[in-house]
């Protein structure tokens, strides 16, 4: 990670803890007997409505682009991302992400996956304590890709076995998800942060001023 200031540093590293901690807990308890054969309990209706009403259409959130352990979006607060959203007949959400590429990503990724919602497992809930909360995962989401330059070791290609899990808090539009595509270890975590519909009507100047700002801090440390 190229990113000298410390406490830019601390902070990733306080970040990247965070969430490896998470995947590591998370495959611990899968293993254990209690977790193992703990159900997926369904939501209740009208936390369910309210994950509808709050994940429609296109948003706008911030996330960090990741290639294996290289950070492409370089920023603390990352770059804005469209996602869109399209509930499904049988409950199910599918989540889209499109002409994906940030920086000097040698790739432009297009994602598609559905996903579950359910209630936190018993260790979740240690983690989540506020009310409100759900979980939402999906696998053998969709990957396409090309590269962005014709002159590049990389091929275009198709692969099936993305992932994402998330959580959602419909009380207060608080939502935190990463996304593991499963190309060339790409991978996007859009940190906890409160969902602003409005942002939508801002996402082209905030694109330019990623750039801008993502020029400036290449400028300043040198790359």
């Amino acid at each position: 990670m190229n990113i000298l200031n410390f406490d830019n540093r601390q902070t990733w590293k306080n970040i990247f803890s965070s969430v490896l901690l998470l995947l590591l807990c998370a495959g611990l308890f899968s293993c254990g007997d209690d977790e193992k054969n703990e159900p997926e309990a369904p939501i209740e209706d009208d936390y369910f409505a309210m994950a509808q009403e709050l994940l429609q259409d296109s948003i706008v959130l911030n996330a960090h682009a990741m290639m294996s352990i290289v950070n492409k979006t370089k920023l603390p607060t990352g770059c804005p991302l469209k996602y869109y959203f399209t509930w499904r007949d049988d409950g199910l959400l599918r989540i889209e992400l499109r002409n994906f590429t940030v920086g000097k990503m040698p790739l432009t990724i297009w994602f598609s996956i559905n996903v579950k919602f359910m209630q936190l497992n018993t260790w979740e809930k240690q983690e989540y304590t506020d009310e409100g909360w759900l979980k939402f995962k999906g696998e053998k989401g969709m990957t396409s890709y090309s590269p962005n330059m014709q002159e590049s070791q990389y091929e275009a290609g198709t692969g099936g076995n993305g992932t994402v899990i998330g959580y959602l808090n419909v009380l207060t539009g608080r939502i935190e998800f990463s996304t593991e595509f499963n190309v060339m270890l790409v991978q996007a975590y859009v940190f906890e942060q409160t969902i602003d519909k409005s942002r939508i009507y801002r996402y082209d100047e905030e694109i330019r001023k990623f750039a801008q700002d993502l020029i400036k801090w290449k400028e300043e440390h040198g790359e």
